[in-house]
């Protein structure tokens, strides 16, 4: 299979699920009650989970897979120590800015 026909395939299976999700949420007979309060949890709990869906996503992971080999010397000795160096670099500086984003200024600051 060429990529054009994997990218073409990937992208309507995408778009099938999409219509398939929003059938599904138009189907069901759920409400939105706003009148309970929100059970708190731990900050550090939710860092921890944004942090893990963040790095284990497979987009993630495919953006680096195309990305990063443009800024690899491949003539070094190990390639995949220099991938593991700079999506530990993305990483680190992602998580950075997901726990400091709520300090920034306010045109950038997180919600």
């Amino acid at each position: 299979m060429s990529s054009a026909g994997a990218f073409a395939a990937v992208k309507y299976l995408g778009a099938a699920y999409l219509i398939y999700l929003g059938v599904q949420k138009l189907r069901g007979v759920e409400s939105l009650d706003l009148s309970e309060e929100a059970p708190r949890a731990k900050l550090s709990r939710v860092f921890g989970k944004a942090s893990s869906s963040m790095s284990l996503n497979p987009k993630t992971a495919l953006f680096f897979f195309a990305f990063l080999p443009q800024f690899v010397d491949f003539f070094a000795r190990s390639v995949a120590l220099q991938i593991l160096f700079l999506g530990t670099l993305s990483q680190s500086w992602e998580l950075r800015a997901t726990a400091f984003g709520r300090y920034s200024p306010e045109p950038w600051r997180a919600a």
